[in-house]
């Protein structure tokens, strides 16, 4: 059997986790006991193992070559052909649709070397010499927290205090799917902001591109980029505007307009939409919108109402919006909030944010391209 757990693994538990329904990439820290969950089916799929579930028994059954293994939820044994052959130190639990199972044993089962890093929370598992699986780790806090949660806030900034409203949406879980949309599904139409949530079944939705408003057009061209479900609706501007994308695997992110450009491959996103500047890159306040090629006032210094999305480290991403704000006190506002990384979005008259249900900031005018949530 291949070596496996470092020494700083001896006195820590592992888990996996499998979702039952959708490949979980992620795991999480438990609170208590400080055991660390990562999931199985992601991991197992990745090395050629195959996972089942039966809802009618509670059993996971696990085939790994020719061998296979069986385990039941509040049991704490696995079983192989029908004998029992090893006692788990805990019993497989599901939480939220998932199942979770001891990682030593499965360990054993699948024979793959497994190493535990503290500095970035990450368990590494080895498949060959040239492929390993990272799988992130969070707070069980974290995992436990509403797929979204709204929040209005005071922010003092510049000696002010500034009122903004926070959507936390918690990309942790897995039902969790961030799009962008036209509206009326359409290029170049407009509606309001519920009237596209509506058509999109969301439950949270905020103005997202910039586009032609002033136009006595019923067409409303929208500015820059925006893919949705691998398929780009709209052509990415040949500035560096920043782009808010997240990948087909659900892992959000912020880049430049230069760089996304650069490497684009508009299957690997399952969606994205350019606006920009950027507000925080890392951590760390970066704002330089005459680098991104904005020209106009009401970017470079002018106050007024804002709509903004961020991303914390712990996968959560950020709808917020607010009124009276330059966009270098809406960088100090995303970042006292916890951005990791965040951009302005489309403001004035379409700054919008809505939350099951009902407007907590209602834009001025009808919107083109929004983010929707559901």
């Amino acid at each position: 059997m291949k070596k496996f757990f470092s020494t700083i693994l001896v006195s820590i538990s592992f888990f996996f986790l499998f979702s039952l329904t959708t490949e979980a990439k992620y795991g999480f820290v438990e609170s208590e006991s400080y055991r660390t969950f990562v999931p199985l089916r992601y991991i197992s799929e990745e090395v050629g193992a195959n996972v089942k579930w039966d809802a009618t028994e509670k059993s996971i059954t696990i085939n790994n070559g020719s061998k296979s293994y069986k385990l039941y939820i509040g049991s704490k044994w696995i079983r192989s052909n029908g004998q029992l052959i090893k006692e788990m130190d805990t019993m497989p639990v599901l939480y939220n649709g998932s199942s979770y199972v001891p990682v030593r044993a499965i360990s054993d089962l699948l024979n793959y070397s497994i190493e535990w890093k503290q500095a970035t929370q990450q368990a590494i598992i080895t498949v060959s010499s040239s492929k390993k699986l990272i799988i992130n780790t969070y707070p069980e806090s974290v995992f436990k927290r509403p797929k979204w949660r709204y929040d209005a806030k005071t922010i003092s900034v510049s000696g002010s205090s500034k009122k903004v409203n926070v959507v936390s949406i918690n990309l942790l879980n897995q039902d969790v799917n961030i799009q962008a949309a036209f509206a009326n599904g359409k290029k170049g139409s407009t509606a309001s902001l519920s009237t596209v949530a509506a058509q999109n079944n969301a439950k949270v939705a905020i103005n997202a591109n910039y586009f032609d408003a002033y136009t006595s057009s019923s067409y409303k061209q929208p500015y820059n980029g925006v893919i949705r479900e691998g398929v780009i609706l709209n052509n990415f501007a040949i500035v560096d505007f920043s782009v808010f994308y997240i990948t087909k695997d659900g892992v959000p992110g912020i880049s430049g307009g230069n760089e996304f450009r650069s490497g684009l491959v508009a299957s690997n996103y399952k969606t994205a939409v350019q606006a920009g500047p950027r507000l925080i890159k890392n951590g760390n306040i970066s704002v330089n919108p005459v680098a991104e090629g904005f020209s106009s006032p009401k970017i470079l210094s002018s106050p007024g109402a804002r709509s903004a999305v961020g991303i914390t480290k712990s996968q959560q991403v950020l709808f917020v919006t607010g009124s009276g704000l330059t966009i270098d006190q809406l960088a100090n506002v995303m970042k006292q909030l916890g951005a990791y990384q965040a951009m302005n979005l489309d403001g004035g008259a379409s700054s919008g944010l809505y939350f099951q249900g009902s407007l907590i900031t209602t834009p001025g005018r009808a919107l083109s391209t929004v983010l929707t949530v559901k």
